[in-house]
């Protein structure tokens, strides 16, 4: 064909006009280049993609998407501009961190051609937690994370603390299937939690590498007999935590059968944000105003050792 553009093949009935399949769709033109001029670019900076070798139809455009995005109504780009010609740069500003793809798309749709162009926005990007700071021997491990690279390749791994810098010499590697966000138990002795009790870390990396692309999520793992006298509100009845899940702002009331002696609140990589000692009552209110949200643990020192889950959404 001699006239770039988008065509579609029909099948027709009886020498007519009416199609009795589906039809398919196909594109005919120049084979458009897409390069940005980073790999990496800081939050608040601008992505600065150029374009070669574009058919330059009717508003054809640049969308940027998220990484497991797929153009369409159901999925607006995060940016986007219009082309008008065939050659060109497009500036691109406001991105919030994350992994991207700068893609090519047709007339006003959502048919792309040409390979697509991945970058990253921030320095660390992938938002890494687990379920809680502190597991015994045995248990499963639930991790969880946003804005992952997206790469089949990408992988979890555990690692003793003593090991500051990741390699071979891990305690268990796991898979996900390169979702961007979701969550993966991790269960079993081989290759999966940690056999020995100790203090480790958790991390994600990408692309069967040792590059990090999260944050290390820190917890400990202590034997059975050591955590006897730590208990969860929902087999004893004698802690109380509400309302649970709780918004920003709002005041979290805990509630005891015995005086609280102290209270702690860590973020779910067990990370200390907060601790009052001395509160000699049987209750107390905890201020949520400062809290993004996510998943929290508030430890309740009484007569024994509460660990409670605390959602804040």
């Amino acid at each position: 064909m001699a006239t770039k553009g988008q065509y579609f093949a029909g099948f027709f009935a009886n020498n007519g006009y009416t199609e009795i399949a589906g039809r398919k769709s196909f594109y005919v033109g120049p084979k458009v280049l897409l390069q940005p001029t980073a790999d990496s670019y800081p939050v608040g900076g601008t992505v600065v993609i150029n374009y070669t070798n574009g058919p330059n139809l009717t508003n054809d455009w640049i969308g940027i998407y998220k990484m497991g995005q797929v153009p369409g109504t159901a999925n607006p780009s995060a940016t986007w501009s219009y082309v008008t010609t065939a050659a060109g740069t497009k500036n691109f500003t406001g991105l919030p961190k994350g992994y991207y793809y700068a893609t090519y798309l047709l007339e006003d749709g959502y048919t792309q051609i040409g390979e697509k162009a991945f970058f990253k926005v921030g320095d660390i990007v992938t938002d890494l937690w687990i379920n809680k700071p502190v597991y015994t021997l045995g248990e499963n491990i639930t991790a969880s994370w946003t804005d992952s690279p997206g790469i089949i390749k990408d992988w979890l791994g555990i690692y003793p603390q003593s090991v500051q810098t990741p390699n071979d010499q891990f305690t268990s590697y796991t898979y996900f299937d390169g979702i961007t966000q979701g969550n993966k138990t991790i269960t079993g002795n081989v290759n999966g939690v940690p056999s020995t009790t100790g203090n480790y870390y958790m991390v994600m990396f990408t692309n069967d590498s040792y590059a990090e692309v999260s944050n290390r999520v820190s917890f400990e793992v202590v034997g059975a007999t050591l955590g006897t006298n730590e208990a969860n509100s929902k087999t004893e009845k004698n802690v109380i935590l509400y309302p649970n899940p709780a918004k920003p702002g709002q005041p979290t009331f805990i509630k005891s059968d015995y005086p609280i002696e102290k209270i702690q609140l860590l973020s779910a990589a067990g990370q200390l944000l907060y601790e009052t000692k001395n509160v000699n009552d049987q209750k107390f209110s905890l201020v949520n105003e400062n809290l993004p949200k996510g998943v929290y643990f508030v430890k309740v020192h009484t007569r024994k050792l509460f660990t409670l889950k605390l959602i804040i959404e």
